[in-house]
């Protein structure tokens, strides 16, 4: 018989010796049936004596032994970081070494969230038997209780341990996120299952509305997808954005997931906030047998978002030809326009996603209509903006898609609202390319805007040299004015571009010309401060009068 008192000579307890193998079995006893601290801060010492029994010293005998109750002490920062050290390095040894100083297992350092994170299952033990917080959380990792760590890093042993001595398994960090949202993540399929068995809510979001299935269903994680729908989880739930889970394993290209979803009746059509759906999702991204899959089962392919973007004009605008085609060839409409006039020809012209504008162009696009006519998808239809995709790709400056399209018949002299063609366009964004191009395929050099002003005026007023240097080689009309007076040399001298001063003085452009105003150019440049124009305009004037009293 093991007989056990305190100091002060009190009777704490009687215990057969067959019962207990060691002194560590002895003070778990002492802790579990008389209510005394962990063993790390009991020392047993034989009656009478002053040296402590080691833990692993083995009991064989009856023995009088009296016990010592220790305080934690509070560990300083040097060894609150060896303690989270080793236990992140899983030394067992070391570990208890400085539990039994005794170290408090709670100071700073979070040795249990490390140890969970690592999945050090018996230095959890280790840390757990000493009285550490299984419930803690870790404000320098988002709050995390030492659950949501270890079902995080896939620690399933720390995650049953944990389990066994009753943690709470609803608890969320500062995302909102609980163990059972990031363990199905991270497709943790073990973590998840024994969580839910433990009781853990599926139905929880967190701080953006997300549940467990959403999260496993982004990531790809088709059987954590599974278990979850097997439990009921709400397969059309929508987080705050209104992203659902097929939503967001559309977005992703997760085929699987995908179909699963449908097989048990997610809502194929079913919008976020911004109108939009899971095909439209797939086609922005284009995941083209996502795409497929949801046409299959019906998925509304001519469906708008609150901007009027189908998926045929999301996957356009993106250049995803693959996905174009197929949603053409499954009768998709594409004539539809988004709330700015735009078709999906005309967005993938102005990005200049040439196989894509190939394809829409030679899937039917009939280049003799023009104007907001709702007929296939017309090179030259023109809505809000009057912008027809040629001018689109002008703008962008997509040489090869802007040849496609007037090799395809496509009117170059159609204006938009503005009275631009797409000529005027191209040449006020100095795409020189695309400006030689349509000249060599004739499109008219000296049509005006709604201002009175022709390419070159605008080429000259944006400093476009090269291009206005192509313009005096066609011989297009220098004196041109628009309808305040000003020509291409007022507006570039006005604008402060000398090279195009320059450019167009040699050229014998007429420096004498006033505006409305009764400016010159050497007058705008001056009321300008552009010093070196007005110089140059000056020694012009002063060349020519010496000239005409040569003559």
């Amino acid at each position: 018989m093991l007989r056990v008192r305190m100091l002060s000579g009190e009777e704490l307890a009687n215990l057969p010796v067959e019962e207990v193998g060691s002194v560590r079995d002895v003070k778990r006893r002492l802790h579990e049936l008389h209510g005394l601290p962990p063993r790390f801060r009991q020392r047993l010492l034989l009656q009478g004596s002053k040296v402590h029994l080691d833990d692993a010293d083995e009991l064989t005998s009856s023995l009088d032994l009296e016990v010592v109750v220790l305080s934690f002490a509070d560990p300083s920062p040097t060894e609150a970081y060896e303690l989270a050290d080793v236990a992140m390095n899983g030394s067992v040894q070391e570990v208890e070494s400085l539990l039994q100083l005794p170290l408090d297992p709670n100071g700073t350092g979070d040795a249990l969230g490390w140890a969970c994170d690592r999945g050090h299952v018996e230095v959890v033990r280790l840390l757990l038997e000493a009285g550490a917080d299984k419930e803690s959380v870790a404000e320098e990792d988002d709050g995390r209780s030492p659950l949501i760590i270890a079902a995080a890093s896939g620690a399933v042993e720390v995650v049953l341990l944990l389990a066994e001595v009753g943690v709470k398994n609803g608890l969320a960090d500062n995302n909102g996120n609980t163990a059972l949202m990031l363990a199905a993540s991270e497709g943790h399929i073990e973590i998840v299952r024994v969580l839910l068995e433990i009781g853990a809510d599926q139905g929880l979001l967190d701080n953006h509305g997300c549940t467990a299935l959403m999260l496993a269903a982004h990531a790809g994680h088709v059987e954590v997808v599974r278990l979850l729908v097997e439990v009921s989880a709400d397969t059309n739930k929508a987080a705050i954005d209104g992203f659902s889970a097929l939503m967001l394993a559309a977005q992703e290209g997760h085929v699987e997931v995908v179909r699963l979803l449908v097989e048990v009746r997610a809502c194929t059509d079913k919008a976020n906030i911004d109108g939009g759906t899971a095909l439209m999702r797939a086609a922005h991204e284009g995941h083209v047998e996502v795409v497929r899959l949801l046409v299959e089962v019906r998925a509304d392919t001519n469906k708008a978002d609150i901007d009027g973007f189908s998926a045929l004009m999301l996957a356009a605008e993106e250049g995803h030809v693959e996905v174009v085609r197929f949603l053409v060839e499954a009768s998709t409409n594409k004539d539809l326009a988004d709330n700015d006039g735009d078709t999906a020809l005309t967005l993938a012209a102005e990005s200049g996603h040439i196989a894509v504008v190939r394809f829409l162009v030679e899937a039917g696009a009939d280049t003799d209509l023009c104007g907001p006519v709702q007929v296939s998808a017309d090179t030259n239809k023109a809505f809000i903006a009057g912008r027809t995709p040629l001018m689109q790709a002008a703008q962008g400056g997509h040489v090869e898609v802007v040849r496609l399209l007037v090799e395809a018949s496509t009117n170059m002299n159609l204006v938009d609202s503005n009275g631009a063609t797409a000529l005027i366009v191209a040449a006020a964004q100095g795409h020189i390319e695309v400006v030689r191009f349509l000249l060599e395929a004739g499109a008219d050099k000296d049509l005006l805007d709604n201002l009175g002003c022709a390419a070159l005026m605008l080429a000259a007023q944006y400093g476009h040299v090269e291009v206005v240097r192509l313009f005096v080689e066609v011989r297009a009309d220098m004196d041109k004015a628009g309808i305040d007076g000003r020509t291409a040399l007022m507006l570039a001298a006005h604008e402060g571009h000398v090279e195009v001063v320059r450019l167009l003085v040699a050229a014998r452009a007429d420096k004498d010309l006033a505006d409305n105003n009764g400016q010159t150019a050497l007058m705008l440049a001056s009321d300008q401060g552009h010093v070196q124009i007005a110089r140059l305009l000056s020694q012009s004037a002063k060349r020519r009068r010496l000239s005409d009293i040569s003559a």
